[in-house]
């Protein structure tokens, strides 16, 4: 199944679909990023608005989540270096 998201509510419509709001509430929920380091052109790494959405949804409906990478010991450094910097702070 491909679905596409055009908007941030679209994506939220498509997680329902999926049916992560079942799969994630009252659960702890590893997400597994692609940021090994800062972007970097023609190197793939996980989309920060993506992610970003992600994480709410997931707090919103009653999980929780943690993020991992194997990026020796940078992973929050590139993580607000990629603009994640407010969600570490609220989440």
């Amino acid at each position: 199944m491909f679905l596409i998201s055009d908007s941030e509510q679209k994506l939220i419509e498509n997680f329902d679909i999926i049916g992560l709001k079942n799969e994630s509430k009252n659960k702890d929920v590893l997400i597994k990023i692609n940021l090994g380091r800062v972007y970097v052109k023609n190197r793939p790494r996980t989309d920060m608005t993506l992610l970003k959405t992600l994480v709410k949804y997931i707090y919103q409906n009653g999980g929780s989540c943690a993020i991992t990478e194997g990026c020796d010991g940078y992973l929050t450094e590139n993580l607000i270096n990629s603009g994640f910097e407010d969600m570490l702070k609220e989440y």
